[in-house]
């Protein structure tokens, strides 16, 4: 799992933790609600970047677009893994393993 180094703002950190204590969250439990506000954020950009796009699409329009770029990504990820990780492997295998995990993703819709 990736590692960050960020700065912020010692008024957000405060804001945070303060938030995090009122919830009953624990100190390691900030990676968790940074992850989550990070992917609010980013499917929020997303979505209105689609928006933007499609100004006459339906929610379900945006919805399956929304879900597709998200899909899309994830799908990515997943081969730029297993790319990495077959580095040293045969071709054929590795494009095997990448069919396998395009049709399991497929299989189970975010």
């Amino acid at each position: 799992m990736p590692k960050w180094n960020v700065t912020i703002d010692e008024e957000n950190d405060r804001l945070v933790r303060v938030l995090l204590a009122q919830t009953g969250m624990k100190k390691g439990d900030l990676s968790a609600f940074v992850n989550d506000a990070i992917r609010d954020r980013a499917l929020a950009t997303m979505a209105a970047q689609i928006r933007k796009a499609k100004p006459d699409a339906t929610d379900e329009e945006l919805k399956a677009a929304l879900t597709s770029a998200v899909r899309r990504q994830s799908l990515g990820e997943l081969i730029d893994e297993l790319r990495e990780e077959n580095a040293n492997c045969d071709p054929d295998a590795l494009q095997s393993e990448i069919d396998e995990a395009i049709a399991w993703v497929r299989a189970h819709p975010a």
